[in-house]
């Protein structure tokens, strides 16, 4: 490894990307993916008037907050991408030296993977769930007014989007979730017929997906992707567009990547090995060992709208 140690690292990591699963599998449910060229290739995309005015896509800022853009009707309008990195993770020299299947390094790489996967299903929910009804953005939301319980608040989340697709997907926080599995229980005494809600899911063609696991953006605070009380409505064959009303988009970066010393030869994901002649600084403490962070450019872009919503258990 002292010899070409980044080539030797490149090997022993493999690629950043599982090619048998490209993206987090909850994304894939919601998103058409669409990869773009590594260099030049500009991301244009065609929303079709229906005479309700669908006229405006919704993308994700660095943050995953909402950005607006407006499309002439009949015209193509451009979407930009923007970007991730995760946060810098290290290996000691020393824990290298005493691991003879360097698995040190791999578990560095499948935790860098991980949040990063991580980071773009958060994205795309928080990009969902800003369709609030602040000003000059359509609201989504769906209230659970006082007396309605959660199938209630299912029903009324299709009737809002059913015009607009079919095929849904319903992704729940866990307390959310809970609430779901624990309904039938919960009201036994007042079953005065067979009215499961696992029935009424399947009757109307939503499959349930529990939204698990927390991530830490830059200085915040550790939160969950998904807030625990939120459910989000997706209907996934958008008779607006064909497909899945929301976009996710990365950029091939397999050149980016060989120019700029990357280790390893990813098309969507690059994975860096820092190496300096010095230990490198673990805050403000120098320490010898191999650092690794990944990066990504990508963007989510809602196409319609229309064909999703989100409610609020509590």
């Amino acid at each position: 490894m002292a010899d070409r140690p980044t080539v030797e690292i490149a090997r022993i990591i493999g690629s950043p990307i599982d090619v048998n699963f490209p993206v987090p599998a909850d994304l894939a449910e919601i998103c058409n993916i669409e990869p773009v060229l590594p260099v030049g290739e500009r991301v244009y995309t065609f929303v079709p008037d229906d005479s309700n005015g669908v006229d405006t896509i919704y993308t994700s800022g660095s943050e995953g907050q909402i950005v607006t853009v407006k499309v002439g009707l009949g015209n193509v309008t451009e979407i930009y991408l923007s970007y991730i990195q995760s946060k810098l993770e290290y290996v000691l020299v020393q824990e290298l030296a005493e691991s003879p299947d360097q698995g040190a390094l791999a578990r560095r790489k499948v935790s860098i993977s991980r949040a990063m996967d991580k980071i773009e299903l958060k994205r795309a929910l928080d990009l969902i769930l800003a369709l609030n009804g602040a000003t000059g953005i359509p609201d989504q939301s769906v209230i659970r007014t006082t007396g309605e319980d959660i199938w209630d608040l299912i029903v009324a989340m299709v009737r809002k989007v059913e015009n607009y697709g079919t095929d849904y997907v319903l992704l729940a926080g866990t307390t959310a979730n809970a609430e779901i599995e624990d309904y039938d229980k919960a009201q036994v005494g007042n079953f005065n017929y067979k009215m499961g809600i696992s029935e009424m899911l399947a009757e109307k063609g939503i499959k349930k997906i529990k939204i698990l696991g927390n991530i830490k953006l830059d200085s915040g605070s550790d939160l969950p992707i998904l807030a625990v009380n939120k459910m989000i409505l997706v209907a996934r064959n958008s008779n607006l567009l064909g497909g899945k009303p929301i976009a996710f988009v990365r950029r091939q970066i397999r050149d980016l990547v060989a120019n700029a010393g990357g280790t390893v030869d990813a098309k969507e994901r690059a994975l860096y090995v820092a190496e300096t002649p010095t230990p490198l600084y673990s805050g403000t403490t120098l320490t010898h060992g191999y650092g690794l962070f990944g990066f990504e450019s990508l963007v989510e872009a809602i196409l319609n709208y229309r064909a999703v919503c989100w409610a609020a258990t509590s």
